[in-house]
């Protein structure tokens, strides 16, 4: 959130100016010391949110995956078009698959999902490749029908 505010007052004795919109032309005497010489100030103020996170692998030697994956941090929601906080965890070992993803601003969950990491496929970079070379029909594209 931006707060701007403008003040003016008096050069000479500092007295806080009524109206500070008066032009610079012709200035009206100050009440208390009739000086016309003006001080004007801006003040703004921004507030800057940061976030952090966090992202722990664990690989076995001669091991193409990490045998433990986990993360939590600020993520890119492209159907809300804003910084969600994201919780994962991958565990090989234990087949465990952890994720939750929840709005900054509300705190209120938008997935959550816990399952065997077993039985988690077809999701993010698992999903098979869609092929239309060939006339060979995607997942979501029915058989055409001559």
């Amino acid at each position: 959130m931006t707060l701007i505010t403008n003040n003016a007052s008096c050069s000479d004795c500092g007295q806080l100016i009524a109206g500070s919109s008066e032009t610079l032309e012709e200035p009206k005497p100050c009440t208390q010391c009739g000086g016309t010489r003006r001080t004007f100030g801006v003040s703004i103020q921004e507030t800057v949110v940061a976030r952090d996170g966090y992202r722990v692998t664990n690989r076995r030697a001669g091991a193409k995956k990490p045998h433990i994956d986990d993360r939590a941090g600020p993520s890119f929601s492209h159907s809300l078009g804003t910084l969600v906080h994201l919780e994962r965890i991958i565990d090989r070992e234990n087949d465990r698959y952890f994720e939750r993803v929840t709005n900054y601003d509300s705190g209120a969950v938008i997935h959550h999902n816990e399952e065997p990491l077993s039985q988690h496929f077809d999701h993010g970079s698992a999903k098979p490749e869609r092929q239309t070379d060939g006339g060979i029909p995607t997942p979501s594209e029915p058989p055409k029908q001559d």
